[in-house]
């Protein structure tokens, strides 16, 4: 079902990832890894006919990483990471039961630590079959 207009959804996210857990005197304790994400997504999707179909995802993010003992002391900067991607997806449906997908990928990573710093290009292609 497709509607006219446009759709604006907004999300707030919070997660704590990362391990936890208390030990004998023997093992230290293991500190959670607190993050913090700043960011935009937006994915438009054009339908171009009843078969083919032209999506994007572009996104923008900052993450803190918080959780650093030395950040608490104030030594050290916390470490952060900007990372930008881009990704556009055809969709192609020959038929109702057969679609194939063609994505392509672009992300950029700049971080404060070493060896943080990394951009990288993908590109899949899919096939899928329904019954």
């Amino acid at each position: 079902m497709t509607l006219p207009g446009f759709l604006v959804s907004d999300q707030v996210f919070w997660v704590v990832c990362g391990l936890f857990y208390l030990s004998d005197n023997i093992r230290p304790m293991k500190a959670r890894q607190i993050v913090l994400v700043k960011g935009i997504t937006v994915t438009p999707t054009l339908r171009i006919d009843e078969k083919v179909e032209l999506s994007g995802v572009f996104d923008y993010s900052e993450r803190d990483y918080l959780s650093s003992g030395q950040l608490a002391c104030g030594i050290v900067l916390a470490p952060s990471d900007r990372i930008g991607s881009a990704s556009l997806t055809l969709l192609y449906r020959p038929a109702r039961w057969l679609s194939l997908t063609l994505t392509g990928q672009h992300q950029k990573c700049t971080s404060d630590t070493d060896l943080g710093n990394y951009t990288v290009n993908i590109g899949t292609l899919g096939v899928r079959i329904s019954f």
